[in-house]
């Protein structure tokens, strides 16, 4: 009886451990590299080549990689920073209208390449794309350059274009590096091109007796990641890195495993080989909370998460969130891609020391111009007009937040149009709503 329970144990972990969608879908992550950096240097050419760090408050926000080659990094106190690099140049990057205008512009053209498929913006610089219905059909790359993408042409450099559009054994079968149960290989490796056989057997975790496609499926997706990130540099001249896997965690996770400016494809059965390398704050979705506890119980990073067994992680976290810890440290995620729409929610924020009543008030109205400039951004592009305003306030020494709401004042969004024109169109909407 207790071998029968052990086996009926086994059956449950593995029955949670499989996915809805299987290993059909075809998940494509861009991340754009050093995101706010980029702009910066955009805007001005001359800091290319110098470090750059991008500050907020007190710390660097993010840092271009010429900065982190001399080993600055994210979040690094301003004080630190400049004592480690004196040619740091520091740009202020507390407005961020800047770097939000570039990335609606970025998930428009995504939403342009991609109209038939879900595209989700995860943040300013991150976008996921679930690609599966356009890897899965008979069209191939020269045929979509050809006709629905011709307008990409233009934006990608000649030599890359003939690696998608020459004779078929010239254009690669995937590109960037591949991740399989034997190991991280490069896109041009011989030691790779001798174990590919094995690597499309492993790969489909469905019925081993059909003829397995999705290996095909995803170097399909791994040769459209390098397409666009060509014609982001083309267009826009930002450099991303991508990641291509069967689930939204794995595909993030895959782009961030060889950055900058490149790529990575995850195989479904080399998951673990990926994952038991990482620390827990790197798995999307496992939160500062669990992180803490686990870390508590001896388990500090993926490696050893994964000897825990699903029952312990239950009664530690609860039935819901345990389960999810134990699927997400294997690299399993049902979540589907949702199509990112109009926000629904416009807010600033700024952290600030405030002794009395005059300061607060001024600190807020500080933050009330910004925010009706936003409001007015919002209706302008999307016609959008706000009902409810909420003021949150956090109480550091209380660690608690306070908030109040109350029906957006139509005086105030009036307020966000300077000609009468636009005042009276703005009012008319108002009334109509």
């Amino acid at each position: 009886r207790r071998g029968s329970n052990r086996r009926s144990a086994a059956n449950s972990c593995a029955m949670e451990l499989r996915e809805s969608f299987g290993d059909r879908r075809c998940i494509l992550h861009f991340d754009i590299d050093s995101f706010y950096a980029q702009v910066e240097m955009n805007e001005n050419p001359v800091l290319r080549d110098k470090p750059v760090g991008v500050k907020q408050k007190n710390i660097l926000a993010t840092t271009n990689y010429v900065a982190r080659q001399r080993g600055l990094a994210k979040m690094m106190y301003i004080d630190e920073a400049v004592k480690q690099c004196p040619d740091l140049v520091i740009v202020n990057g507390e407005n961020l209208d800047k770097y939000r205008a570039v990335s609606q512009s970025l998930f428009t053209f995504f939403k342009k390449v991609f109209p038939g498929c879900p595209v989700q913006r995860c943040g300013l610089d991150e976008f996921c794309v679930d690609a599966t219905e356009l890897c899965t059909g008979e069209r191939t790359l020269p045929d979509l350059l050809q006709h629905e993408w011709s307008w990409l042409r233009a934006l990608v450099a000649p030599v890359d274009l003939a690696r998608f559009t020459g004779p078929a054994h010239a254009v690669p079968r995937w590109c960037g590096m591949l991740v399989q149960p034997q190991g991280i290989f490069p896109e041009d490796s011989e030691e790779l091109q001798q174990t590919l056989p094995t690597a499309k057997l492993q790969c489909c975790r469905l019925d081993r007796n059909l003829p397995c496609a999705c290996f095909e499926r995803l170097c399909f997706g791994s040769r459209l990641v390098c397409l666009l990130r060509a014609c982001l540099v083309g267009k826009f001249n930002i450099q991303a890195s991508g990641g291509v896997a069967t689930n939204r965690v794995m595909a993030k996770v895959a782009g961030s495993l060889h950055k900058p400016a490149n790529q990575t494809l995850v195989l479904p059965d080399a998951r673990s080989v990926v994952l038991q390398r990482m620390s827990l704050h790197k798995i999307p979705g496992v939160g500062r909370v669990v992180r803490k506890r686990l870390t508590a119980l001896g388990h500090p990073d993926v490696c050893a998460a994964l000897q825990v067994p699903l029952r312990k992680l239950q009664s530690e976290f609860g039935p819901r969130l345990g389960l999810q810890t134990y699927r997400l440290v294997r690299g399993v995620d049902d979540a589907p891609v949702t199509a990112t729409g109009p926000p629904q929610t416009v807010s600033v924020e700024d952290a600030c020391r405030t002794e009395t009543v005059p300061q607060f008030v001024q600190a807020v109205e500080a933050l009330l111009s910004h925010l009706l400039q936003r409001v007015q951004q919002e209706y302008e592009v999307h016609g959008r007009v706000p009902h409810t305003f909420r003021l949150s306030v956090g109480l550091r020494r209380r660690q608690r937040r306070v908030s109040r709401q109350t029906t957006f004042p139509a005086a105030a969004f009036l307020q966000c149009f300077h000609s009468a024109e636009d005042r009276a169109s703005a009012a008319s909407v108002l009334t109509a709503t």
